[in-house]
């Protein structure tokens, strides 16, 4: 197994130069989502990644991996590709989509331009770099596939941008069975491996009085009292000009 890994990492080594220049052409395909203001709005039906995801399918096609277009609409699909054989599945999941340009760029935002080793360009960090690493880190172990102890299961997904809530990127694949025994997800971050991350969870609140920042108790001549909600019954203790949440 060790003389295999040796192999694969000379593999990934050798083929640096095709790396870079997939990524330039990976970062230069735009897949701005532009429902970043209003993702209640994100439709299936329009084409924000599927250059990018047509890129992605053709180069796993080249380099002899079988993969397949998964969506809502062939308009806006998610690229998923497995190979292996049958045990565990290792998922390697990444999203197409990239926030707009900021503000004040000082290189174009697509031309994907190397300046002191580093790659600009909007998506060339999130995520659009991990991207390219799970396409050829699938091409280094491919000749070794039998080798493998279970399957290896590549997804390219859509709309994580807004919200990373969105029904029709992971969340569509995980309905279809595009199931896994542990996950690898390539953002951008610190150089600490974790195994975890927090969660969120969405859900939407009225209450009445006056607005106040949620790091802050609020009251009236001196008194500091909490607003304590009971969501069972929409009972509260909160007292006038006065709005926390406890």
């Amino acid at each position: 197994m060790e003389r295999i890994k040796k192999k694969v990492l000379e593999k990934i080594e050798k083929s640096k130069t095709e790396q870079i220049k997939f990524l330039k052409r990976l970062v230069s395909t735009r897949s701005v989502n532009p429902y970043m203001k209003d993702p209640a709005k994100s439709s299936p039906r329009e084409p924000v990644e599927l250059k990018a995801a047509e890129l992605i399918f053709n180069k796993l096609k080249e380099i002899g991996l079988s993969p397949k277009f998964e969506g809502l609409s062939p308009l806006r699909p998610n690229v998923v590709c497995q190979f292996g054989k049958k045990g565990k599945t290792l998922i390697f999941n990444g999203h197409l989509d990239t926030v707009p340009p900021a503000q004040g760029c000082r290189v174009k935002p697509f031309s994907a331009v190397i300046k002191a080793g580093k790659l600009y360009g909007v998506g060339s960090l999130d995520m659009k770099a991990s991207l390219c690493c799970y396409l050829f880190m699938a091409k280094a172990l491919l000749p070794y596939k039998n080798h493998l102890k279970g399957k290896i299961s590549l997804q390219f997904v859509i709309d994580e941008e807004p919200l990373a809530a969105s029904p029709f990127g992971t969340k569509y694949l995980l309905e279809r069975g595009y199931l896994g025994d542990a996950a690898i997800i390539g953002e951008p971050g610190s150089h600490k491996i974790t195994i975890g991350n927090k969660g969120g969870y969405r859900f939407e609140l009225e209450v009445f009085g006056s607005p106040v920042h949620t790091g802050r108790l609020a009251g009236m001549g001196g008194e500091k009292r909490g607003l304590e909600c009971d969501i069972g019954n929409g009972k509260s203790n909160q007292g006038p000009g006065e709005f926390s949440l406890s």
